[in-house]
């Protein structure tokens, strides 16, 4: 039964998202940060991600985009981002994730950091995720590396950038 149900999924996912995705750079995702929500929906929409999940009430909402690019005789990449926003008394905070199963992808967004005057401000394990708090003296983004064991005995690193304010 899972096994029709996990494939069901990729079914989904490689009917749903036939056009080529695009990795997303580290300055779009700090812009996203302060973006009013409708223009990054045409973000997304333009580096061909859709919208799978959309949840708002009075204070709060979640907007989850995902993509599958798929190379020829390559691998496929599947990426998502997420945008929570939330206001309580008059304050409002807004959280964007990034994840990625790529790992030239996850080098170039630290490279990124780098050259953005990030440096490591604290790491920390929680079970199989390795995080770490990178700061410029204004900012802060946490990179997790979860590294999540598979039935055939192989790891699967899964590489979340998250960015808020």
């Amino acid at each position: 039964m899972k096994f029709i149900t996990l494939f069901s999924v990729l079914l989904f996912l490689v009917v749903s998202f036939q056009s080529q995705a695009q990795q997303l750079s580290f300055d779009q995702l700090q812009s996203m940060v302060s973006l009013p929500q409708k223009d990054i929906d045409t973000i997304m929409k333009k580096a061909n991600y859709k919208l799978l999940q959309k949840e708002e009430d009075s204070v709060s909402s979640l907007h989850y985009y995902s993509n599958l690019e798929k190379i020829t005789d390559g691998p496929a990449w599947v990426r998502s981002v997420s945008v929570m926003d939330a206001t309580i008394n008059g304050m409002s905070s807004r959280l964007v994730k990034y994840r990625t199963y790529s790992k030239a992808e996850y080098n170039l967004l630290l490279a990124a950091l780098l050259s953005n005057n990030y440096h490591t401000a604290s790491k920390f394990t929680m079970g199989n995720s390795h995080h770490v708090n990178y700061e410029n003296g204004t900012n802060t983004v946490l990179v997790k590396v979860t590294n999540s064991p598979l039935q055939n005995g192989k790891v699967l690193p899964t590489y979340e950038f998250e960015i808020g304010k």
